[in-house]
């Protein structure tokens, strides 16, 4: 009964490791912001990208370990922007992880391998990612597609 135990551990454990491996992978590589937007608490939104262009390119990346990313703007604002991320378990992303990018923490509520949506703070529950369910709410919505 022990080694059974001992095995279901085991590959629970395993399971818990690829499932992180499998999303860093796909995080990893460039992604072009297709939209930032701002909700806040009176139900009104402010786009944040503007007329503005970012690509966030986030390095190849080990399980446990803080990495590289690269955010480059361009059109009215030309800057390039060195930061770190680090991705944890959390229940309250729809997808089982958070992303940490220098001190922000960004649920991770879609991820495929060429689209991806981040919500701060983590936990905020919304269908889709696209709509605010309430007014008193305050959320910053970033969506992207890989290059």
């Amino acid at each position: 009964m022990k080694k059974i135990l001992i095995s279901i551990l085991a590959l629970f454990i395993l399971i818990s490791c690829n499932k992180e491996k499998k999303t860093l992978k796909r995080i990893s590589g460039q992604w072009n912001v297709s939209s930032y937007v701002f909700h806040n608490s009176s139900g009104g939104t402010t786009d944040l990208l503007g007329q503005n262009n970012m690509v966030v390119d986030f390095q190849s990346c080990e399980s446990g370990n803080t990495c590289n990313v690269t955010t480059t703007y361009s059109g009215s604002l030309n800057l390039v922007e060195t930061s770190t991320y680090t991705l944890s378990e959390n229940s309250g992303a729809s997808t089982g992880f958070m992303i940490t990018i220098d001190t922000l923490d960004f649920a991770i509520n879609t991820l495929t391998k060429s689209e991806m949506t981040l919500m701060n703070p983590v936990g905020s529950s919304q269908a889709g990612g696209a709509s605010v369910q309430g007014a008193g709410t305050e959320m910053t919505i970033i969506s992207f597609d890989k290059l």
